[in-house]
């Protein structure tokens, strides 16, 4: 039997696990999740509604209903949870719909009952808009005129890692806390950065180089691939589907004799368009002089199988490429990704273009890397016209060529330096429509650190020194990024000696905010000379608008956000790295 009318006070319990716009529907009012209310419940139910954010596959709900009253009756109620589309229809799974019911059993006053309940099919997040929850009790339940109060507390979220709210950053690394270096660990970002997760799997050794990529297609943003290479050269896939990790996949080797200094040689890349990622990746293992580099495509679902790009300006099989780096197109309608790696066995560049379909437009630089286990190559595409730049150093200068269809003849840049060898170069492209722009940084055998920016047709002078002595030039210790929403251009390094990450900022009407051996500085939650630094724009312009993460020379890995005009928000991701190896990545939600 059901309620007539009994007064119920709903109590609000939002944690960190709920969107914060979330809100609770009675009789088409809405009331937002700050206050108590105090409704008149005839047996009419309301709906819960979640975060907009529904994780693909699996959505939970935890509903708890503690009886607190002035009564020694016991009480009961029954419940129905109804999914509903955005049209209020309860969503059918193969036909049947997917409401669940229970009952709560006789509660006794000032007790609790909670249960979970999990609704799982697939590409429930394209449908699910809301929760509705009918409660029902019995005629007993306000004795007389006593109040009956039901204090409710309801969550919504995914077990997988992530919560109803979107995944804006990952951060995956390698550490030794939890258990072992072998399996690598990752923390995410909604609102705060999240608990240590480790991912399990059967590694042969020590994670040595990380990789984190988002997927940038609409319907699959809230995707994203990891892959790590482990000391034993072996390449594992791990794959977030937007609620939770899958079985890793091993898909290769790239070397049995680890290099004992740093070197990256693969990269993964999602086409823009088609949401596919490629992964390219050395093939020294087995290549017969026709299969220079392996690579393979991930569809969204599975890996296929292991492709080959053939140097058809070389016929040796004799190579070994120590960096791999692409770099995709953004420019809408564009599968286009570009290739630039630095082969250790030839001392040359090479360098490709996937076209969505295939690899072409070979193009192999003869011209020797100054410190094959640095990455002195860099590339990037306009964002607006899709033409592609490629930058590569040739000791005390930098080369650079530009594809629209080819590539063209090779042009030499003096970029600004007291005259040493650019051993790290990073080229970073200004995403914002009707902009060209990109910014090239270069850190020098003498760890001077300069900067350059592209107009779209070429490079704005020689452009500007920065600083004469960072921390290292051993490690990449310096880099930058656009922010999301204007004009300016972020660069964040350690500077020689100073604990404090340091930090200047670009916009093309005012240059740099310090001049050279200036910097802003930003007391972090760990202050030791940074050695490892990597700058990410969010790409939407949400929170954390721009991330800064650095891993120290004793091996702490941190993070911090930049908010458009300082830093703000540090925080430790682990204090047990390897900070001879780049073993951590900072991605960024497309959504």
């Amino acid at each position: 039997m059901k309620a007539v009318k009994d007064i119920i006070i709903v109590v609000f319990v939002i944690s960190l696990m709920v969107s914060s716009t979330a809100a609770w529907y009675y009789g088409g009012l809405t009331y937002e999740s700050t206050n108590p209310y105090t409704i008149n419940f005839v047996d009419t139910g309301f709906v819960v509604t979640q975060s907009e954010w529904v994780y693909s596959g699996k959505a939970k709900v935890i509903l708890t209903l503690s009886l607190t009253n002035n009564s020694t009756e016991t009480e009961y109620a029954d419940l129905e949870i109804q999914p509903l589309d955005s049209d209020g229809n309860v969503i059918l799974d193969a036909g049947v719909p997917m409401t669940q019911n229970a009952s709560t059993g006789y509660i006794i006053p000032g007790d609790t009952w909670s249960q979970e309940f999990i609704f799982q099919k697939s590409g429930i997040r394209l449908e699910l808009n809301v929760f509705q929850i009918l409660i029902t009790g019995q005629d007993s339940f306000v004795p007389g005129d006593k109040l009956s109060t039901y204090n409710i507390e309801q969550t919504i979220y995914t077990s997988g890692g992530g919560t109803t709210l979107p995944i804006r950053s990952l951060a995956a690394y390698m550490s030794g806390t939890i258990d072992r270096m072998k399996y690598p660990k990752y923390r995410f970002n909604d609102e705060n950065w999240s608990d240590e997760v480790e991912l399990i799997n059967p590694v042969s050794e020590k994670v040595r180089e990380v990789r984190v990529e988002f997927n940038p297609h609409p319907s699959y943003n809230d995707r994203a691939l990891l892959i790590i290479v482990d000391d034993d050269g072996y390449l594992y896939s791990y794959d977030y589907n937007g609620f939770s990790w899958g079985t890793p996949v091993n898909l290769g080797r790239v070397w049995i004799s680890a290099p004992s200094e740093p070197a990256r040689p693969f990269d993964i890349a999602f086409e823009k368009t088609s949401g596919n990622a490629v992964l390219l990746y050395s093939n020294e293992l087995n290549n017969d002089g026709s299969k220079d580099l392996a690579y393979r495509i991930w569809n969204g679902v599975s890996w296929g199988s292991e492709q080959y790009l053939d140097d058809p300006k070389s016929s040796t099989a004799n190579t070994r490429y120590m960096w791999v780096q692409m770099a995709p197109s953004q420019g809408d309608g564009s599968d286009n990704i570009g290739f630039v790696g630095i082969d250790n066995n030839n001392l040359e560049y090479s360098s490709a273009i996937w076209d969505g379909n295939s690899w072409g437009n070979w193009n192999r630089i003869t011209k020797s890397p100054p410190a094959l286990w640095r990455e002195s190559a860099a590339i990037a595409w306009e964002y607006t016209s899709g033409e592609c730049v490629l930058t590569y150093s040739t000791g005390t200068k930098v080369g650079y060529q530009t594809w629209s269809g080819s590539w063209s003849t090779a042009s030499t840049l003096s970029l600004a330096s007291d005259g040493d060898d650019w051993v790290w170069l990073r080229l970073k492209p200004h995403l914002s429509f009707s902009s060209d722009r990109l910014m090239l940084l270069g850190l020098d055998d003498g760890e001077g650190v300069s900067a350059v920016d592209w107009t779209g047709s070429g490079w704005n002078g020689v452009g500007t020194i920065l600083d004469r002595r960072m921390e290292t030039s051993d490690r990449r210790s310096v880099d930058g990024d656009w922010e999301p929403l204007g004009t300016k251009f972020l660069v964040a390094g350690g500077n020689l000696n100073a604990n404090d990450l340091s930090y200047k900022t670009w916009t093309p009407g005012g240059g740099w905010s310090h001049s050279t051996n200036n910097w802003a500085t930003y007391t972090a939650v760990i202050v030791n000379d940074q050695c490892w630094v990597q700058v990410t724009a969010n790409p939407k312009g949400d929170d954390p608008y721009m991330s800064v993460a650095w891993m120290d020379i004793k091996d702490d890995i941190a993070v911090a956000e930049y908010d458009g005009s300082a830093m703000v928000s540090s925080y430790e991701l682990t204090k047990k790295a390897r900070q001879e190896f780049e073993s951590f990545d900072i991605a960024n939600s497309w959504r």
